[in-house]
């Protein structure tokens, strides 16, 4: 008996080994068709996978791949300069505490001076007629020394408070750009005058100019410190924003806790008719309706000379949108201080804030406004 049977078949393809039971040429043709069949099935099933694998490298998947690295990339980067600036924000925080601390003293030891070199131009200026005059029996030379190291560490603490100054200064112009962006900026007030709603927009003083006045009021008007608060019209040259709540008449002072470290000044910014300057350190400001450069500016404080800042208000901000409104608030103010100068107690408040808010004016807008 014949088990296997090696050959080819007359049916067989050339070159295709028959192997078979040694039966019939219709058995092995059967045989041979169902290994051609697996065959087909094999080849078909390697070129599905194939089309698997080629779709999934496709230059689709590529692309998007290399966006998701790129975004993940960016995020990295944004997130370690984010870890920057905060840094970057904790120093110049140590440092305006630091400088602070600084002003301070230098502050008392110019005022201690201060007092010192008048207390002995008196005593220099009475003659030396009065035996009281010749302090601790020194001679006109002596006298004249003692005075002239006054002097000197006088301009020294002056020239030593002024670079504290300045580099305050630039810190608060460095923040400024951070927290609000390019300057200057635009605030509209929603203000009730006799129950009817008016609007007034400001434009702040430039960066390098105050920016230290201009940080302190931006920031309060973020928080919405000065919002639903009242107009103080007592005098006849100013009309002064009180943190008094108009509907409960409530103190909030308590809002600002900080004052401006020192009082910020410059000559290209004055306090002209309609600008807004601060009372002293702050957190009170007003509203100039006429030119009070010499009221409110430098050398108002007996005794002081016209070139030292240190008893100017910050003038910081003015009203470029709102003539109207300043005219009515001018009429009422005028009308409430002249009340309360005759003795009448029918003066009330007739003007507030209802609201203050940032707001974004186009550069097209702003030159059209600034032309008129």
């Amino acid at each position: 008996m014949v088990l296997f049977q090696r050959g080819r078949s007359k049916s067989s393809p050339p070159g295709f080994l028959n192997v078979g039971y040694g039966g019939s040429d219709d058995e092995e043709q059967n045989v041979y068709q169902r290994g051609k069949n697996s065959k087909n099935q094999y080849s078909s099933s390697c070129s599905r996978k194939s089309g698997q694998t080629s779709i999934n490298f496709s230059p689709f998947r590529i692309i998007q791949a290399i966006c998701f690295g790129l975004i993940c990339l960016q995020f990295i980067r944004s997130h370690k300069n984010v870890q920057n600036l905060n840094m970057e924000m904790f120093e110049l925080q140590g440092e305006y505490e630091s400088s602070n601390i600084h002003i301070v003293g230098l502050e008392q030891e110019l005022d201690s001076a201060h007092g010192d070199f008048y207390l002995l131009q008196m005593k220099l200026l009475t003659g030396n007629s009065n035996e009281q005059t010749h302090h601790a029996g020194l001679s006109e030379s002596e006298r004249k020394g003692v005075t002239d190291k006054i002097i000197e560490k006088q301009e020294h603490q002056v020239d030593r408070i002024d670079q504290l100054q300045k580099r305050i200064q630039k810190n608060y112009e460095v923040e400024l750009g951070r927290r609000f962006g390019p300057g200057p900026y635009h605030v509209e007030f929603h203000i009730n005058i006799n129950g009817s709603r008016k609007f007034l927009t400001i434009e702040t003083a430039p960066n390098n100019l105050m920016p230290h006045s201009v940080y302190y009021f931006m920031e309060m008007i973020e928080r919405g410190v000065w919002d639903k608060t009242i107009f103080v019209n007592s005098a006849e040259h100013i009309i002064n924003a009180a943190l008094v709540g108009h509907e409960d008449n409530k103190d909030r002072s308590y809002l600002v806790e900080e004052r401006l470290a020192f009082n910020e000044y410059s000559h290209e910014f004055e306090h002209e008719e309609y600008t807004l300057g601060f009372d002293g350190t702050g957190p009170g400001f007003y509203v100039n309706i006429r030119d009070n450069a010499d009221i409110h500016g430098p050398g108002r404080g007996m005794g002081h000379s016209a070139t030292m800042m240190d008893d100017a208000d910050p003038c910081f901000a003015k009203v470029i949108i709102g003539e109207e409104t300043m005219q009515l608030l001018k009429e009422v103010s005028l009308g409430d201080a002249a009340k309360k100068k005759s003795g009448s107690d029918d003066a009330v408040v007739n003007s507030y804030i209802e609201k203050a808010i940032i707001i974004h004016i186009p550069d097209e807008r702003l030159k059209k406004i600034k032309m008129k």
